[in-house]
């Protein structure tokens, strides 16, 4: 459970980062400094290095996905992403990701790793611990139907949890 209280804070500094990553991108567009293709932000040596902006476009499985927050060396670091439905999956597919980031060499949202809020288009959303995009660690998954199911996860599946129905009546431990 503190897991998932640990990812409310940092979900909240996610979401500043995101509006300092939005209006580094405006100041940067603007003065047309340290805009490129996908990016717009602050930078230092050519790399995006603090606040920034990145809209995925152009063709690529990515499109329509956007990230705003706080870059390292070119790295998501913290901050908001942001995707429309997959094709594939559907409204299961998350919408909104806030939390922390492993730095990961193609900076694409695999690198979805450590403490984080996540909404799905469904109207689900989940608290807690995260790799590599997925539930995994502790974490608490709340249902559009107020139900919810807390505990450990592994990969997105759970493995040791406790659901309650949306009255809180206590429905299912594993």
């Amino acid at each position: 459970r503190n897991a998932a209280v640990k990812a409310e804070v940092i979900a909240a500094k996610a979401r500043q980062a995101e509006s300092e990553g939005r209006l580094a991108a405006a100041e940067a567009r603007a003065a047309n400094t340290c805009v490129w293709s996908t990016f717009a932000g602050q930078c230092a040596n050519g790399v995006s290095q603090g606040y920034g902006e990145v809209v995925y476009s152009r063709g690529s499985a990515s499109r329509g996905e956007s990230f705003a927050g706080l870059l390292e060396g070119g790295k998501r670091v913290l901050g908001v992403f942001s995707s429309p439905v997959h094709p594939t999956v559907g409204s299961a597919s998350q919408s909104r990701y806030e939390g922390q980031f492993a730095p990961d060499v193609n900076n694409r949202a695999g690198g979805e790793y450590g403490l984080a809020v996540v909404y799905y288009h469904d109207g689900s959303s989940y608290q807690g611990e995260v790799a590599l995009g997925a539930r995994d660690g502790f974490g608490v998954l709340r249902k559009s139907d107020g139900s919810r199911t807390e505990g450990r996860w592994s990969k997105n599946a759970p493995s040791e949890v406790v659901s309650w129905d949306a009255n809180g009546s206590r429905i299912r431990s594993n």
